[in-house]
């Protein structure tokens, strides 16, 4: 006879009565998993075999062990689940597989999951298309090190960008440069009064900053700024001189023409790449309603050099997204000098890995019958289009730095070793975009090989 799931007990249910979708179909998947109810029992029989030591089964899920926290074991039926929640979802943003394993493994457990996730963000349409290829190694550049929060702050516009519904067309952008948290303000112009009310509105929430980094754009190094001063509705043309020394506050300028020397000019590239994924299949003139969420994306997302997401980096602990607080990962928040110390060593480190690497990495030369990405040219009036196209096969050779590839319509068109890169494994023409969760699974499953969520 078939073996039948054991009858569920109030506190086994009470998440799937209550809790987000997600966790409502990983509980289903494991209420129809035979392996997983053949742990159930051994576990609540007290005498579960060796095998099974490393499982536990509470709040209503099977859980493997690991640390202080039990992380949820996902039957392989829910695992596309999770990848879709935790990397297209929109309050995911598309993030690299070092941030989406991060986030995925605090959570729950399969035994491939660091490979899966590899392989279904390689394999993401929406991540080849809009992100960019390999990073050129460049010149090490000096970094600023502040010892606290908002201590220097870094600010860079954006844009002219797609006039939105609002007519916006600009985007105002702030790091504090040692949590790297970041604020950013639609607007319709860049003019001083408007910057100087977006800074106005960030000092008064995180306090006033020792010194402020822009570029030498005029908006930053003209005579007059034209400031709404502390005396009432009453506008006032002030000097810039003037309105530093109202935030009594240093004002430092990049070097011209060398854009990399402002941190926010990373940040840049950052949001309006969250804005081109965010836009996918939308009308691009709704980014400035797409603003918040791409800065929530990046204010949880642990950045390469600190080790820390800009939200741990600045208040001590993660920003929770939706339901996260029904099954919360114990953290323990640092102190503040505890988390400086950490950010510092951790920029060190990095550096010294980064630019102990061979200046110029070595080419990757596609063959004729490789699928490659082609660079999208877009216009300015296009600033959300994808970067890049594809996959489209290699046909032909053209010397040695050009190629023949095939693209719509049988149209075969010349292009550039610098204007094509490899797509990468799993990224084909038929690969699913992702674009919509995949269904939940079956109430029963076809019976696997092998537990599909037991550990290595």
């Amino acid at each position: 006879m078939p073996r039948t799931a054991p009858e569920r007990r109030p506190d086994q249910v009470f998440l799937v009565q209550e809790e987000e979708p997600l966790l409502h179909a990983i509980q289903d998947a494991q209420q129809s998993d035979p392996q997983v109810q053949n742990i159930i029992r051994r576990l609540q029989a007290g005498t579960p075999d060796q095998e099974f030591q490393e499982f536990s089964f509470s709040r209503g899920f099977v859980r493997y062990k690991n640390g202080p926290h039990h992380r949820i074991a996902v039957p392989r039926t829910a695992q596309p689940l999770v990848l879709h929640r935790y990397h297209d979802d929109s309050t995911a943003g598309h993030p690299g597989i070092e941030e989406t394993s991060r986030v995925i493994t605090q959570r729950f457990h399969w035994p491939t999951i660091r490979t899966d996730i590899a392989e279904y963000i390689r394999g993401c349409r929406l991540c080849n298309a809009f992100k960019r290829g390999p990073i050129q190694a460049a010149a090490p550049l000096r970094p600023h090190a502040p010892k606290q929060p908002f201590e220097v702050l870094s600010v860079d516009l954006i844009g002219p960008l797609t006039e939105s519904r609002s007519a916006n067309r600009f985007g105002i952008v702030a790091m504090d440069i040692h949590s790297r948290w970041t604020e950013a303000q639609a607007a319709r112009s860049t003019s001083a009064e408007v910057i100087i009310r977006f800074l106005d509105t960030i000092f008064q929430r995180f306090g006033y900053p020792m010194a402020i980094l822009t570029d030498n754009g005029p908006q930053f190094t003209s005579v007059t700024w034209d400031a709404a001063l502390d005396n009432g509705p009453q506008f006032t043309s002030v000097t810039w001189d003037a309105a530093l020394r109202r935030w009594q506050c240093l004002h430092w300028t990049t070097p011209i023409y060398h854009p990399r020397a402002n941190p926010v000019e990373r940040r840049n590239q950052e949001l309006k790449k969250g804005l081109r994924l965010q836009l996918e299949g939308k009308t691009p003139e709704r980014w400035d309603e797409k603003l918040s969420q791409v800065l929530f994306n990046l204010r949880s997302r642990q950045n390469a050099a600190t080790k820390l997401s800009p939200a741990k980096a600045l208040f001590g602990y993660e920003l929770r997204r939706p339901g996260e607080w029904r099954d919360p990962i114990p953290e323990e928040v640092q102190p503040q000098p505890q988390r400086t110390r950490a950010i510092h060593a951790n920029e060190r480190r990095y550096r010294e890995r980064r630019y102990a690497r061979p200046d110029v990495p070595m080419p990757i030369q596609p063959k004729v019958g490789d699928l490659v990405m082609v660079r999208g040219r877009y216009s300015p009036g296009r600033p959300f289009a994808p970067r890049w196209m594809g996959p489209y096969p290699v046909v032909d050779t053209a010397g040695q730095t050009s190629l023949w590839v095939e693209q719509p319509g049988a149209r075969r068109t010349k292009q550039h070793l610098d204007d094509v890169r490899l797509a990468r494994p799993g990224n084909t023409a038929q690969h699913p975009a992702h674009d919509e969760p995949p269904d939940p699974p079956a109430s029963t499953p076809e019976p696997t090989a092998g537990p599909s969520w037991a550990p290595d």
